[in-house]
């Protein structure tokens, strides 16, 4: 299983977490070892999983991942994806559209307004 931009590269620092299979926190690209889902081949299979995997992805967001220890214990951004694993499955590809943007730090200040002498701060005004 792996996260792909949309030109079909590796995410770096993408996660994935399941539902369905336990484990935890998996750094992606991963491999896993897993039944079959499909109920032409096993009519009477039942549980949770039966209709397929449920697995939460997490993108790295330039470089870094984002969710768990590495970002302070947020989860900045992600989803859920089912997976149907049939005999025919081998390698899971999954899609999230990605863009280089360029970002500028405009240099602003900011007026204080305090409300006693004491400095207690109770509004600011950029100017």
């Amino acid at each position: 299983m792996d996260l792909l931009d949309q030109a079909g590269r590796s995410i770096p620092a993408s996660q994935m977490d399941s539902y369905s299979v336990a484990g935890g926190l998996e750094a992606l690209p991963q491999t896993l070892r897993l039944p079959i889902t499909d109920e032409s081949v096993y009519p009477t299979m039942d549980g949770l999983s039966k209709n397929g995997y449920w697995y939460h992805l997490y993108p790295g967001i330039n470089g870094v991942p984002s969710y768990g220890a590495s970002a302070g214990g947020n989860n900045y951004l992600s989803r859920i994806e089912m997976l149907e694993v049939t005999s025919a499955t081998s390698t899971v590809k999954l899609e999230w559209i990605m863009r280089d943007v360029t970002m500028d730090l405009l240099r602003s200040s900011w007026t204080l307004h305090t409300s006693e002498p004491d400095g207690q701060l109770f509004g600011g005004r950029r100017t």
